[in-house]
């Protein structure tokens, strides 16, 4: 972290120089690394920039796990994406730090609700006029002087989404966005369509996904039995795919296999087909992640089941969707005829 310093003191990037930004802001650089979650819950903070500086770019600087989202994110704006995953993450490498300080920002905001040393420094780096960010209010921290428009952390008891749009407070936002939604080419749903089409799946019969590729502890699993049981149930009146990403595709064609029926394997290496696949779906069921973030904003229902992670902190913003939190046990308890009356009292398999 020394030599990081040294090295911003040598590029005269520490104290900040005092540039004048821009009012109202002519580019803004949003900095969201993370998730493909987390950058969902910040779409919101997005769009309500978007009507509050209409003649303004506003563009992201995404990480290695959710740069895949930028063609689907409906911006006007430019998307960077940062170092691969696992490698340095303290430092912007030299030819992207350029091009970002050669756009002259006029304010970075760090999306990330909450101190975080990195996105400080990511924001330090963009070389911005102005950054907006969470400071570390419980000690003095170097890193909190990286902010020219510091704010603290949010209320920790709420939506992600509200919390994103809490770091936005004060610029002049009269009605904030609820917008989660991604953009998914017609290419795209019309190329599932066809693939479904092949697969004997017509637009009358509802499509089930269940998300089984998630990087949770194994405890936050829902497990094999209880997917194949659900899956008996669904299948008598819905047809049911198993979604899995390609590593796990030898699971999803077993899991698939022990349903029987018309049940198949559905993996997807383009995200482009995910989100076509997961629009044409009526209900998502899966542990709680991006996965489920993702098929909410394609309009699908999910049922989503939840251990150490809050629902009230992490479901889906908008649509109608259901929640199963075992407050830090294993997933396991919820059993497939609980979820099964879940679905059949919603009236999801009857939508579509």
């Amino acid at each position: 972290m020394l030599e990081a310093l040294l090295r911003l003191c040598a590029q005269r990037r520490w104290p900040r120089p005092r540039l004048a930004p821009a009012v109202p802001p002519r580019r803004v650089i949003i900095i969201r690394p993370g998730g493909l979650g987390d950058l969902i819950c910040a779409l919101p903070l997005y769009r309500t920039l978007e009507s509050l500086w209409p003649e303004c770019q506003l563009d992201w600087l995404l990480g290695p796990r959710n740069a895949s989202l930028a063609p689907f994110l409906r911006t006007r704006g430019q998307s960077w994406s940062l170092l691969p995953e696992g490698s340095v993450r303290w430092w912007l490498p030299e030819t992207l730090r350029r091009e970002l300080q050669a756009a002259r920002y006029d304010l970075a905001i760090n999306a990330k609700p909450g101190f975080d040393s990195a996105n400080a420094w990511l924001c330090l780096a963009t070389g911005a006029a102005e950054c907006r960010g969470c400071i570390d209010v419980r000690r003095t921290r170097l890193l909190n002087r990286a902010y020219s428009q510091p704010l603290p952390p949010p209320a920790s008891m709420q939506h992600q989404v509200k919390k994103c749009l809490e770091l936005i407070q004060g610029l002049g936002v009269e009605h904030p966005s609820d917008d989660t939604s991604l953009d998914v080419p017609e290419t795209a749903r019309a190329r599932m369509q066809e693939r479904l089409h092949e697969q004997g799946i017509g637009p009358g019969r509802p499509l089930v996904s269940f998300q089984i590729t998630t990087t949770k502890r194994s405890f936050m699993h829902w497990p094999a039995e209880h997917f194949i049981a659900l899956g008996r149930k669904v299948s008598a009146r819905a047809t049911v795919m198993i979604n899995a990403a390609p590593e796990d595709q030898a699971q999803a064609e077993a899991l698939a296999q022990a349903i029987g029926g018309s049940t198949r394997a559905a993996c997807f290496s383009e995200m482009a087909d995910y989100l076509a696949f997961h629009a044409a779906a009526a209900v998502v069921v899966g542990s709680d992640g991006g996965g489920i973030h993702l098929a909410a904003a394609v309009g699908a229902h999910t049922v989503a089941f939840y251990s150490e992670a809050s629902p009230l902190k992490w479901c889906p913003w908008r649509g109608d969707h259901a929640q199963f939190h075992a407050e830090g046990r294993p997933v396991a308890e919820f059993t497939p005829e609980l979820v099964w009356e879940h679905i059949e009292a919603k009236a999801w398999l009857k939508e579509r």
